[in-house]
C-alpha cells in the first residue's frame, strides 16, 4: 500500500524539547506519511501497520494515513518521537489496539496537547485474552512492559470485522459528508474478511488442537478462532533459562514439533537452539505486516504446511 511522506514543519527549538519532555520521547526520525494534504483528504494517524490496512480501506481516497511504528520495530519497546508527536498535532484522527505500553501512553500525552484530535480504540469493547507479563530489561532500557493482556487482537479475521467497523464509524463522525462512502467500503472489507475466515476454517480444520510453536506469543487470538494451541518459546517477555530451554525442547519432542516460528522483531537465537534440538527449522512470520489479510491468509498457510509435516501426538 502507498504511504506518502510527510513534510515536517520547522518548530523552535525549545518548543519542541519542551513537547519532547511532556511526551517522556526520545529523538529519532520523523515517520513517513500524509503531508498536511491539499485534496481536503484527512490526516489519519495509526500506531502499528496492520491498522494502516484498515483504515486505508476503509477510508480509500479520504484518508491520508500514517504509521507510528516502522517496519522492523517492535512495539513492546517503541517510544514514539518528537517529530512524531508534533505531527500528530495536525491530524484529525489517531488509531490504536489499546494493547501496547507506547499505545497508551501516547495517548494520554496528545489528549491534553491536542484536544482535537479524536484518539480511538480500535479494539474497544473485544474480549481480550490474558497474556504473558513482559519485562524487555535488556532489549529497552527504561521499559517495564506488564500487560496482562495479549495485545495482538488484530491476528483473527473474526475481531478484525469489528475493529473495521470502529474505525469506519469513526471516520463517519469526523468527516459526515462521505459517510456513505465509509460504510460502502467496509461492507467490501468486512466481505473480504468473512471470505478470509471461512476459508481458513476449512484450511485448518483438520489440526484442531494441534499445539505450534513460535517464540513470542502473538498469535493467540488466530489460535483460539482456529482451534489450534499457541507455545511460547519466550517467557514473561525475557529468553528462557537454560532449564526452560531443556523442558522447552523436551515437551517439543513430545508434541511432535519440528518448526519453531520466529518473528523479526525478536532475538532468533532460544528459537534456533530448540529448533537445532528437535531436529527441526526455523520458519519466520511477522505479525506486523501491513497487509494483514494478505498475512493471516499466509499465517494459515504456513501454519497447515508445518502441521501437515509434524507427527501429531
Amino acid at each position: 500500500m502507498r504511504t506518502e511522506r510527510m513534510r515536517l514543519c520547522w518548530v523552535m527549538p525549545g518548543l519542541l524539547a519542551s513537547l519532547a519532555l511532556a511526551c517522556g520521547c526520545g529523538a529519532g526520525p520523523a515517520p513517513s506519511g500524509a503531508d498536511g494534504p491539499g485534496d481536503g483528504a484527512l490526516r489519519v494517524f495509526v500506531s502499528i501497520p496492520p491498522l494502516a490496512a484498515l483504515a486505508e480501506a476503509i477510508g480509500g481516497e479520504h484518508v491520508r494515513v500514517t504509521t507510528l511504528l516502522a517496519p522492523g520495530e517492535g512495539p513492546h519497546t517503541f517510544s514514539a518521537t518528537p517529530k512524531q508527536v508534533m505531527a500528530l498535532g495536525g491530524a484529525s484522527a489517531y488509531f490504536h489496539v489499546g494493547g501496547f505500553p507506547f499505545e497508551l501512553e501516547l495517548a494520554r500525552r496528545i489528549e491534553a496537547n491536542f484536544p482535537s484530535l479524536m484518539i480511538q480504540d480500535a479494539a474497544a469493547g473485544l474480549a481480550r485474552q490474558r497474556g504473558e507479563p513482559h519485562d524487555h530489561g535488556g532489549e529497552a532500557a527504561g521499559h517495564d512492559h506488564g500487560e496482562e493482556l495479549d495485545p495482538h487482537v488484530w491476528m483473527s479475521p473474526v475481531l478484525l470485522e469489528t475493529m473495521a467497523k470502529t474505525i469506519a464509524e469513526t471516520l463517519q463522525r469526523i468527516d459526515p459528508e462521505h459517510a456513505a462512502d465509509y460504510a460502502r467500503n467496509l461492507g467490501v472489507l468486512q466481505g473480504d474478511l468473512e471470505s478470509l475466515d471461512r476459508a481458513l476454517r476449512e484450511q485448518l480444520a483438520p489440526f484442531a488442537g494441534r499445539t505450534f510453536y513460535i517464540y513470542h506469543p502473538a498469535l493467540g487470538y488466530f489460535a483460539e478462532t482456529y482451534g489450534l494451541q499457541q507455545k511460547s518459546v519466550e517467557v514473561s517477555g525475557k529468553k528462557p533459562t537454560p532449564r526452560q530451554l531443556q523442558e522447552l525442547i523436551e515437551q517439543a519432542r513430545a508434541d511432535g514439533v519440528r518448526v519453531i516460528f520466529v518473528q523479526p522483531q525478536f532475538d532468533q537465537r532460544s528459537a534456533e537452539s530448540v529448533a537445532e534440538a528437535i531436529h527441526g527449522s526455523v520458519v519466520p512470520l511477522d505479525p506486523l505486516r501491513e497487509d494483514v489479510l494478505a498475512n493471516l491468509r499466509a499465517i494459515g498457510a504456513t501454519l497447515a504446511g508445518a502441521l501437515t509435516t509434524e507427527q501429531a501426538p
